[in-house]
This record gives C-alpha cells, sequence and structure tokens, in this order.
C-alpha cells in the first residue's frame, strides 16, 4: 500500500493511525537520489512515552501478519517522473503481486463535500492490468470508479487522472505502474483541503477490509 503527500493529508493521517494502533513493523527506509532529503522527529511517540527514532522521508512498515507492506512518505521528490520510473523497477524486484495507491484530490465544482466533517465516499481506479483479471472489478466489489462522470464524454486512455489536482505523485506513479503487469489500484477520496482527521479514519478503516483485490463473490464489497 502507497501513500501520497496529497492535498488534505488523508492517506498520512491513514498511515500512522495504522502504525499507532495495529502493531506494525518498521522494516526501513527507501533510498533515493530523487527523494527530497527530509530527517523529522519521531511523530508517532504518544505524549509520555519514551522518545522514538528519527524518521526517514520514506519508510516501509509490515502489517503484523505479514501479509502487507505499507510505504509512508513524508517528503515531496525533486522530479517525479524520474522517482516513478525508479520506484517501479524497485517494485518489481521486490516480486510484489498487487499494488493500491491511497491519494486525496480537490474539486473546483466542490464535488461530494464541501466540509472536512462529512465523511467522504472512496472512488477506486484500476489499471490494464487489474481489470484484464478482474473486468468487472468496480461491480463486484460495489465500488464507484473515479471520474465516472466522464465517463460519456471520455476520448482518451486515463483521462479521468486530468481531473483530479493535489493528489501528489499519486496520478504519475499510477500511470507508471499501468505500463507494467503489477495489477494495481488507485483509491481517492475528495477533501476541502485543510487537515481532514475524517478522511484519514476513513482511509484507515477502507485498507483494514483487506479485500482491495478480491473477486466479489468471496470478499467483502468495498463500498
Amino acid at each position: 500500500m502507497i501513500q501520497s503527500v496529497a492535498i488534505g493529508m488523508s492517506p498520512s493521517v491513514a498511515m500512522d493511525i495504522a502504525i499507532l494502533n495495529d502493531g506494525m513493523q518498521r522494516l526501513g527506509y527507501y533510498k533515493s537520489q530523487w527523494v527530497s532529503p527530509l530527517v523529522i522527529n519521531d511523530t508517532l511517540t504518544v505524549a509520555g512515552e519514551p522518545n522514538g527514532l528519527l524518521q526517514m522521508p520514506v519508510e516501509f512498515w509490515l502489517s503484523p501478519d505479514g501479509k502487507a507492506t505499507y510505504m509512508v512518505c513524508r517528503s515531496g521528490t525533486s522530479c517525479i517522473r524520474s522517482f516513478c520510473e525508479e520506484f517501479v523497477v524497485f517494485v518489481q524486484n521486490q516480486g510484489f503481486s498487487n499494488v493500491a495507491i491511497f491519494t486525496s484530490t480537490g474539486s473546483p465544482v466542490s464535488r461530494e463535500r464541501t466540509s472536512c466533517r462529512q465523511i467522504p465516499e472512496v472512488f477506486a481506479y484500476c489499471n490494464d492490468a487489474l481489470l484484464k483479471m478482474q473486468p468487472e472489478y468496480y461491480k463486484n466489489n460495489g465500488i464507484r470508479k473515479f471520474g465516472w462522470w466522464i465517463e460519456e464524454v471520455k476520448k482518451r486512455p486515463l483521462q479521468e487522472l486530468s481531473e483530479m489536482f493535489g493528489e501528489g505523485w499519486a496520478s504519475r506513479l499510477f500511470k507508471a505502474f499501468n505500463k507494467t503487469s503489477i495489477q494495481t489500484a488507485m483509491f481517492v477520496i475528495f477533501t476541502p483541503s485543510r487537515i481532514d482527521f475524517v478522511g484519514g479514519y476513513v482511509f484507515y478503516n477502507f485498507m483494514k477490509q483487506r479485500t482491495l483485490f478480491g473477486n466479489g463473490a468471496s470478499a467483502q464489497k468495498l463500498g
């Protein structure tokens, strides 16, 4: 699961909640010339507890059952395209079978949400490899496709991605994974900006379902 530093910080909030509550194990960090340098004090230690460790720009955490790896990013990149191309090769070399990208975006027409107090809907956007394996992914999993509102006027592949802004590296990373055979889904919420704790909590509960790549009939409905 990959978190993007996005508007509203919803994916970042979700990752922090998971680390603090689910007993996740820190695996290490990702080193790249394309990741902007940043070393910050530990933000995951609760008040009154012993001081934690310094945090690196991009870290990896493992779920308690060992079945999911989380990538937590707290920095930006000096070149998004170069970073995404490099990172996709890294994921391929590690042998991951699927990827979930979490991000949030704004809407110039206040679509879906006008306040951070409102509970957001989570939309999905699948790459070609995932849709080849599960053509009815959206229907079977009870989740709406991001960009459904342009379906009737769509003129080119991946046009839905132009409906996003403030999503961090999510759309560029999705395009890079779309050129591979790795099943990839991007999950998106709309946020009115600020620090969206409600959106982060919704994402956290969504991640816990662990049926992101399930096959409708045997999996809990995502939506």
